[in-house]
């Protein structure tokens, strides 16, 4: 049976919403540096787009999973497909470094090594620290489902509060309860209840068009105004908001996870959107690919230097907000775009074929173990 589409277009919403954050906060104009009322609307925004866009992925991974059973060679296409995308990239990477004196110029000894090491371990090292937190998810997702399965709704909103309640211990310098992995569970909690619960009648009203665009506002301006705020009385510095942790768990992550349950709550209680034929192919082939954008766009060796060390580099600091927003959507677009056509070509000629390649030989070895025994 086909996934609903409205499905595949939040994946392909939540992928554009993840590069519109890292453009913000990689291009080489220091928008989060600034001081005053850009800096808050650069950092709360750069916050809100991509920790929204990463809850939505973990949370349509809990909503289809629930009902899934257990199957090793998921996990071994996603590790497969993460691998060939590093080597790849560095592969590249390598040949350029080779060849023109400038990337041996800009590049320490110490920072090939730990290139080496991410690409040809960028799950273990987390050099994907999604995917790393994604694979530790459908490892755990045949307890996770027993879980939602076994306990009541009530149990598991208590449960789900509480978490989101331990997701702003990092506001108070104490993060032993929230990092990376319960940050991916508690949305998979989230979109697996959704799903085999659905929505309360008392609720309902949230998933309307205007209560689902409010929500999505206020949370946008209250994390805009803390930020703000926080500068202005000069107590931003004094939490645990180091770029990597703010980057990965968001500044205050159930500001970022509530809109995105909204939002599937919305696509759960709604009629399966139904375009023509050839908008549902194109559709369908987008969202297949997300996960090769993310892969190919946030590859720190080859794409950190390429594009948003090389070639943002020439691109002038805009004059105006206004020419600042329409530059930054103009570069999402690009590089969403580019990411998605090589990830096509990528995904067909190199992924795929190393995918079923392994995955036959791993039933063959399973299939000699089953006549052994």
């Amino acid at each position: 049976m086909k996934r609903n589409l409205s499905f595949e277009m939040i994946r392909i919403f939540a992928m554009a919403l993840i590069v519109l954050s890292h453009v913000i906060s990689r291009t080489p104009w220091n928008l989060q540096e600034l001081s005053g009322l850009w800096g808050g609307l650069a950092v709360g925004v750069h916050d809100f787009t991509g920790q929204v866009g990463v809850c939505l992925f973990f949370m349509v991974t809990g909503y289809f999973m629930v009902s899934k059973s257990f199957s090793f060679s998921r996990i071994v296409k996603v590790a497969i497909q993460t691998w060939c995308y590093a080597l790849l990239c560095f592969a590249v990477w390598i040949v350029l470094y080779v060849m023109f004196p400038v990337f041996q110029d800009i590049t320490t000894f110490q920072q090939l090594i730990v290139y080496t090491y991410t690409s040809i371990c960028p799950i273990l090292s987390s050099a994907y620290w999604f995917v790393t937190a994604y694979l530790v998810l459908l490892v755990f997702s045949p307890a996770l489902n027993l879980m939602v399965k076994q306990l009541s709704s009530s149990m598991l909103m208590a449960m789900i509060v509480l978490m989101l309640v331990f997701s702003v211990t990092p506001l108070f310098s104490f993060e032993l309860y929230w990092n990376n992995f319960t940050y991916a569970i508690t949305c998979y909690i989230f979109g697996s209840c959704i799903r085999q619960f659905g929505v309360n009648k008392r609720f309902r009203f949230v998933t309307g068009t205007p209560a689902l665009i409010g929500i999505w506002t206020v949370c946008l301006l209250l994390l805009i105004a803390f930020v703000y705020i926080a500068e202005q009385i000069g107590v931003w510095d004094k939490f645990v908001f180091n770029s990597g942790d703010r980057s990965v768990r968001g500044t205050i992550p159930v500001l970022e996870i509530i809109p995105a349950a909204v939002l599937i709550a919305r696509v759960h209680v709604s009629r399966p959107f139904s375009p023509p034929s050839k908008w549902e192919r194109l559709t369908r082939t987008i969202a297949t690919h997300t996960f090769g954008i993310y892969l190919l766009h946030t590859n720190t060796p080859l794409i950190g230097y390429l594009m948003w060390n090389g070639l943002l580099t020439f691109v002038p600091l805009p004059t105006s907000i206004l020419v600042a927003s329409f530059a930054i959507l103009l570069i999402t677009v690009s590089v969403f775009t580019v990411s998605l056509l090589c990830s096509i070509v990528i995904d067909n000629f190199i992924t795929g074929p190393v995918q079923n390649s392994i995955l036959r030989l791993l039933n063959n070895c399973e299939d000699r173990c089953k006549a052994k025994g």
